[in-house]
């Protein structure tokens, strides 16, 4: 007797990997990772769905649909082109999710694993010191020229950046104290859109004692981001006409916060 056989194709199955859901993270590039499944032992081929999932709707970021075409048959991947933007500090969160394609059918969607990207605040001071040398009464110095140097600042964390400073006295003439035209300072882009100008003190204004925002939205630099991460504090000072003599020194203390608040 003969007889019909009709084999079937069995449907993959995709599971991820890493991150663990419920992951958080400083790397706004993270490595999503998965595996696939398939009783043919077909080759596979995969797709990756990153979808925002955000409470700030003025949080713009676009979903991340990977395409088999793209992945190549790679389980792994990394948006380094195009680094997460939405942040959990601002309650913002990412779910991520992935399918097989055997070259019949697709698996169905995995189930969906969150990923948040926390900020991490670091700045630095790669020139943290100016030294005017000898001033006699009523003469100028500024580090505009970079004779002396300015104090350079550097964004080392993985967002933009807010800075405020607070200056103390330079002086000890009653004239000279702060706030005062005889001590000033600024902020300078070192190569360009280091930072944002609206609300930046990017011309000469007095020293302050008091916490001031001086520096909005300072950009960082990391493998996934080149932008100009540092700036210049420049400062210029003028000796009062009463100033005794003897060596003269002020503290700046810098402090970064979260500039991708919405």
């Amino acid at each position: 007797s003969t007889g019909n056989v009709t084999i079937l194709n069995s449907a993959p199955t995709a599971s991820l990997v890493s991150p663990e859901n419920g992951n958080i993270t400083t790397n706004r590039t993270p490595e999503f990772s998965w595996s696939g499944n398939d009783l043919d032992s077909d080759s596979l081929q995969y797709e990756l769905n990153i979808t925002r999932v955000f409470t700030t709707v003025n949080c713009l970021d676009s979903d991340r649909y990977v395409t088999k075409e793209t992945l190549l048959g790679n389980t792994t991947y990394s948006p380094t082109s195009d680094y997460l933007k939405c942040l959990w500090d601002n309650g913002d969160w990412y779910n991520w999710s992935a399918r097989v394609y055997d070259g019949e059918e697709y698996s169905s969607w995995s189930s969906f694993r969150n990923i948040s990207i926390q900020s991490s605040i670091v700045i630095s001071l790669p020139t943290d010191s100016i030294n005017f040398g000898s001033l006699g009464l009523g003469e100028s110095n500024d580090t505009t020229d970079g004779s002396p140097a300015p104090i350079i600042l550097r964004n080392d964390g993985n967002a933009l950046t807010n800075v405020s400073a607070n200056f103390t006295n330079l002086w000890n003439s009653s004239i000279g104290a702060i706030p005062s035209d005889y001590y000033r300072y600024k902020v300078t882009n070192v190569t360009g859109n280091c930072f944002v100008y609206e609300n930046s003190t990017t011309s000469l204004t007095q020293a302050h004692i008091t916490t001031n925002a001086i520096i909005q939205k300072l950009n960082f630099s990391q493998s996934y981001h080149t932008a100009c991460s540092n700036t210049s504090i420049d400062v210029a000072i003028t000796v009062p006409s009463d100033e005794q003599n003897g060596s003269k020194s002020s503290t700046i203390i810098f402090t970064g916060s979260l500039g991708e608040k919405y």
